[in-house]
C-alpha cells in the first residue's frame, strides 16, 4: 500500500443560490448530468446517466470502461438526494453525499455535504472541496441558469 494513505475522515458543507426553480435544480441533479458535471473517470468518451430510484446507480459509461460515482440511498424529490459511493477515490474508503435543495423566492439554496473516511490521499479533502466548488458553483449555476454546457470529453 502506498504511504502516502492514511486512515482520516473529512466533511465538506457547501451552499449555493442558484437563480432557477427548484424543480429545474433538481432535473439538473438528476437527469441532465451530462451537460455540466465536467469530471470523468472514464478516459474515452463517456456517458452519465441517474437512476431515479433507491438503489438506482450513478453511473459513467465509456467505451471500454464504467465507473459507479454513487448509489442512491435517500431520494426525496424535488428536495433531497443521499448517495454513498467513492466519488473517483480508491481503496478502504466510504464515502456518503447529499444535496438538499429549497425554495427561496423563485430560486433554489443548494446544500451539498460530503463525508467520507478511510484510507485517504492526503490531497483527496481539498481536492473534492474544490472540485465541488467548480460543479456547484461553476459548472451546475452556469448551466441551469444560463444554458452553457461543459464537455468533459
Amino acid at each position: 500500500m502506498d504511504n502516502e494513505f492514511k486512515l482520516d475522515t473529512f466533511q465538506i458543507k457547501q451552499e449555493g443560490r442558484i437563480e432557477a426553480p427548484i424543480k429545474k435544480v433538481f432535473a439538473s441533479l438528476t437527469k441532465d448530468f451530462n451537460s455540466w458535471w465536467a469530471y470523468r473517470l472514464c478516459r474515452e468518451d463517456s456517458t452519465l446517466s441517474f437512476e431515479n430510484e433507491i438503489g438506482g446507480r450513478f453511473i459513467e459509461k465509456g467505451k471500454n470502461s464504467q465507473a459507479l460515482w454513487g448509489t442512491i440511498t435517500y431520494l426525496h424529490a424535488p428536495y433531497e438526494i443521499r448517495l454513498k459511493g467513492l466519488l473517483g477515490m480508491t481503496g478502504a474508503v466510504t464515502s456518503a453525499y447529499a444535496y438538499t435543495l429549497k425554495e427561496d423566492r423563485g430560486a433554489t439554496l443548494l446544500s451539498l455535504s460530503h463525508q467520507a473516511s478511510g484510507l485517504l490521499d492526503p490531497n483527496w479533502h481539498s481536492a473534492h472541496e474544490e472540485g465541488w466548488k467548480e460543479l456547484i458553483g461553476t459548472f451546475l449555476k452556469n448551466y441551469v441558469e444560463q444554458g452553457k454546457r461543459y464537455n468533459a470529453n
